[in-house]
C-alpha cells in the first residue's frame, strides 16, 4: 500500500475548515506562537463593461508540486520555521473564494512575515499556475424617473 502523496494542491476553492484545520496544528506547541498567514482571494476585478465571477486554475501538477517543493525547502534554508502550509486551488474558484492559503509558524513575527511574503512572491513568480479568468458582462440598467 502507498502512503498517499502530499500535495499543494486543492481541487476547487480552499475551505474555511482547511485553513482552520492547519492553524489548529500549532496551538499547542511550546515554541510557537508566531504565525503570518496570507488568504489569496478571488475578487470581482471589475473592468470596463466587464465583471469577474471567478478563475480557473489549471496546471501541470507534477511540475508546479516540483517548484513548489524546491520553493519551501528555499524558504525553510533561509528563515527559522517551525512550520509552513502551502495550498493552491485547481478548477474554478468563485469570486469572494480563496485561491492561495499560506500560513508560516516561527519563534518569531518578523521571521514568520517575511517567510510568507517570500513563499507567496517566490509561487506567483515561479510555479506554473495559469487562471483565466470568467468574465461576465454588466448590463445597463436604466432607471426612469
Amino acid at each position: 500500500m502507498n502512503p498517499k502523496k502530499k500535495t499543494a494542491f486543492v481541487w476547487g476553492a480552499i475551505t474555511p475548515t482547511c485553513i482552520a484545520k492547519a492553524i489548529a496544528k500549532y496551538r499547542n506547541g511550546k515554541d510557537l506562537g508566531m504565525h503570518a498567514i496570507f488568504l489569496g482571494q478571488v475578487n470581482a476585478d471589475a473592468k470596463s463593461k466587464y465583471t469577474m465571477t471567478g478563475i480557473e486554475y489549471s496546471a501541470h501538477e507534477e511540475t508546479a508540486e516540483e517548484a513548489i517543493s524546491c520553493i519551501r525547502k528555499e524558504a525553510q534554508e533561509q528563515f527559522e520555521l517551525n512550520g509552513i502550509h502551502i495550498r493552491h486551488s485547481l478548477g474554478f474558484v468563485k469570486t469572494g473564494e480563496v485561491g492561495l492559503f499560506v500560513f508560516t509558524s516561527s519563534n518569531r513575527r518578523e521571521t514568520a512575515m517575511n517567510a510568507c511574503d517570500f513563499l507567496v512572491e517566490n509561487i506567483r513568480k515561479r510555479v506554473p499556475v495559469f487562471g483565466k479568468k470568467h468574465l461576465k458582462h454588466k448590463t445597463n440598467i436604466w432607471k426612469e424617473n
